[in-house]
């Protein structure tokens, strides 16, 4: 008998709140709480931060400089790398960016980008256009 009393006031004196249990509970209370937002609260937040995010792109590409100094190379085969394009176009001056667009993907499943890392065309299109940027105006005007 002795020995289940002696176990039952240990477990009280356990689940009494001693001094440690105490401030951590306070220190808990006085956190603010976050509140919960709605779905369409959440939604609008992105949308805004998005919108936001699409005009600084805009303000960068309609920049006139950059440009004058984009050329636009059409009717590329669709096999063609980066490298060749720039290994023919470097005699005329420094390349800032060249940018492959219009890939046709076979699967539309499947993200442009893993398209063309994985080299999966649509098979009934067979070239692809890019955008070369140069270092300054003159050398886009000499490509």
């Amino acid at each position: 008998m002795e020995n289940v009393k002696q176990k039952k006031t240990k477990k009280r004196k356990l689940d009494t709140p001693t001094v440690d249990n105490v401030e951590s509970e306070e220190d808990e209370s006085t956190k603010p709480k976050k509140l919960k937002l709605s779905k369409n609260e959440v939604n609008a937040e992105r949308r805004i931060k998005n919108k936001d995010k699409v005009g600084e792109k805009q303000k960068r590409i309609e920049s006139p400089e950059v440009a004058e100094r984009t050329i636009f190379i059409g009717n590329i085969p669709i096999q063609i790398e980066k490298k060749k394009v720039k290994r023919h176009f470097k005699k005329y001056g420094q390349i800032e960016s060249i940018r492959i667009r219009g890939i046709p993907v076979a699967d539309p499943k499947v993200s442009k980008k893993v398209a063309s890392i994985k080299k999966e065309f649509n098979p009934k299109r067979n070239s692809v256009y890019c955008y070369i940027r140069f270092a300054n105006k003159e050398d886009a005007k000499k490509g």
